[in-house]
């Protein structure tokens, strides 16, 4: 699927590459994390939260840290729908 046929008010998802600060893991950093080592590439899966047609660029929200990063549509892959399941626990 191509950025452009992303459709306004459904869901996507896409993989991500971009270059943030890491810690010693090498994930990125969250409230409660380890310290920062350096600067690296890190990839994952996102959920697309906003595109910018005009700057093609995305936020999207890291599925492993739930960190939000802003990537060029040129970093992602793999755009795809995001199909939700009800949860029906009490």
């Amino acid at each position: 699927m191509d950025w452009l046929d992303i459709t306004p008010g459904n869901s996507y998802a896409c993989e991500f590459t971009v270059e943030t600060m890491l810690t010693d893991q090498g994930i990125p950093p969250t409230l409660d994390t380890d310290t920062l080592d350096t600067v690296g590439t890190y990839s994952s899966t996102g959920i697309i939260l906003v595109r910018d047609v005009e700057n093609q660029l995305a936020r999207v929200q890291d599925i492993k840290t739930q960190r939000e990063f802003v990537v060029r549509w040129q970093d992602t892959t793999k755009i795809d729908t995001i199909e939700w399941q009800e949860n029906n626990s009490s």
